[in-house]
């Protein structure tokens, strides 16, 4: 999906390749929710009502999320695609916390 929504759309310059997603490693830790809590759909938004019921809770992740993406800059002199600089660029999340709905 992370592959897909990078390459959507025509908005990269034409010098950049496409990007490919790889060694995602969601470590050895799950996703904690806390302090959840239900909520009634009298009590929601008009745009949360696709569902009857919803639920406010606290996000907490430390399980080391990590994934890296690549993708090749190309040299287009003396014409178009003549070298490429491959490019990757390793991102690790080593927490994540936050309100969900």
């Amino acid at each position: 999906q992370l592959q897909k929504a990078l390459n959507k759309g025509k908005s990269r310059p034409g010098y950049v390749d496409e990007f490919e997603v790889e060694d995602v490693k969601f470590g050895p830790n799950p996703p904690l929710l806390k302090s959840a809590r239900w909520i009634p759909s009298s009590a929601m938004s008009e745009a949360d009502l696709e569902h009857d019921i919803g639920v406010d809770a606290k996000l907490l992740f430390q399980g080391g999320l990590s994934f890296a993406v690549t993708t090749k800059l190309w040299l287009n002199w003396p014409r178009d695609r003549y070298a490429f600089l491959p490019v990757r660029v390793e991102i690790r999340l080593t927490e994540l916390a936050g309100a969900v709905r």
